[in-house]
């Protein structure tokens, strides 16, 4: 067997398997550990470079593919995200309301960001409320629109796009009016992720993220929903509602996939078994390097 097919099989089978034990409640790795051993990669792959012998090579790719998909495993976990995100220094934490005038009956939500914690949840009787805590740059409010449309962005002034650093916070909580309906998009680095907008309106979701922890719920409020993900190497979880006919797309062919009540109707291209049945209808687009994906039914 080629030692490029060993490395990705054991690759794939040890990352899959270290997320569903993380998902189970059994092994959760910790990011600040796991991060040391990244050298034996370097090393396993010198070692199969100098010595010719086969065994020596599969032995060396096989810990190799370990270590990688182990390290890759705890970052995707976000176990520095906490550390990092949720107790580093506070310097601003900032408010924002934006008034709801009655007769909007559309409106679009933008929050532009770099890496950090984001969560949108429950409603609200303002169009849209936010709380930020940030220790770099700062949050501004632009808002847009007239008669029946709302256009709102929240964005991050001033911030860091990269890596965290330790001791810097960067978070925010949103929360918005139930009688629109809405376009959700989220441009933000490597972040994670807690939305839940099942009681919201949503039309259209669209995430744009690095290497991000996402778990999204969605609801049944419109006829039809559409979400788009654009995601690098990222744990994303999606859930749907059970009465919801929903088709997936995925482009993603280093990623693990987990799709329950689904039917693969080709390569990429999977539909639950109630869609052609069902009166609301969502359609699920996601671009992703090497992440697990899940899109599971409550």
């Amino acid at each position: 067997m080629k030692t490029g097919r060993v490395f990705w099989g054991v690759f794939l089978l040890t990352l899959g398997g270290a997320f569903l034990l993380e998902r189970i409640g059994i092994m959760t790795l910790q990011w600040h550990h796991a991060w040391r051993f990244w050298p034996v990669v370097l090393i396993a792959w010198g070692v199969a470079v100098l010595f010719g012998g086969k065994i020596v090579k599969t032995v060396a790719v096989v810990i190799a593919a370990l270590v990688l998909a182990l390290v890759l495993a705890a970052f995707l976990n976000f176990s520095w995200a906490d550390d990092v995100w949720e107790k580093g220094a506070v310097t601003q934490e900032q408010t924002f309301h934006e008034e709801y005038t009655p007769g909007i009956t559309h409106a679009s939500f933008t929050l532009e960001s770099g890496a950090g914690f984001f969560e949108f949840r429950d409603t609200t009787a303002d169009l849209m409320t936010a709380t930020t805590t940030t220790s770099f740059g700062r949050y501004m409010v632009e808002r847009s629109g007239s008669g029946t449309d709302a256009v709102v962005r929240l964005n991050l002034e001033g911030g860091h796009s990269g890596w965290p650093q330790r001791r810097m916070q960067n978070r925010a909580e949103v929360r918005l009016n139930g009688a629109p309906t809405w376009d959700v998009t989220l441009n933000v680095g490597a972040a994670k992720v807690r939305c839940d907008l099942s009681p919201v309106k949503v039309e259209q979701v669209n995430v744009d993220c690095g290497a991000a922890d996402v778990q999204l719920r969605l609801g049944s409020q419109v006829p039809e929903s559409h979400v788009k993900i654009d995601a690098g190497a990222s744990s994303l979880n999606i859930e749907v509602p059970s009465d919801v006919g929903c088709d997936v797309r995925l482009d993603a062919p280093l990623s693990g996939k987990h799709l329950s009540d689904f039917n693969r109707l080709s390569k990429g291209h999977y539909q639950s078994a109630n869609f052609e049945a069902a009166d609301h209808k969502l359609y699920i687009d996601i671009d992703a390097g090497i992440s697990s994906i899940t899109v599971g039914r409550y």
